[in-house]
């Protein structure tokens, strides 16, 4: 069977949950640029965060559910600005919770 080819759509300067939304229309994902960062998902939240850059570039075509990498900035008002929540790696989460221990 041949493998299901997707166009990718162009998301630059759109809000992230609406390129999230028509990216998952499209059976594509979204994926931030450091492979070994956080998701992109959790750098875009809480507040309102706009597409900046994409790869690859719109009308690619890509496997089903593969990922169109894409960074985002700030906008507008309210919650926009907060910075993204990085949570810190499990080996930090490990040390900190083993100094709070009694002895």
């Amino acid at each position: 069977m041949a493998p299901s080819l997707h166009v990718v759509p162009a998301v630059v300067g759109m809000m992230f949950h609406d390129a999230r939304d028509l990216a998952a229309e499209r059976e594509l994902a979204l994926a931030s640029f450091d492979p070994d960062g956080p998701s992109i998902a959790s750098l875009a939240w809480p507040g309102y965060w706009r597409i900046v850059r994409q790869d690859p570039v719109p009308e690619m075509l890509l496997g089903r559910w593969e990922s169109v990498r894409v960074d985002v900035e700030p906008w507008g008002h309210g919650d926009a600005g907060i910075p993204a929540r990085i949570p810190r790696p499990p080996s930090e989460l490990d040390a900190s919770a083993a100094l709070d221990e009694p002895d």
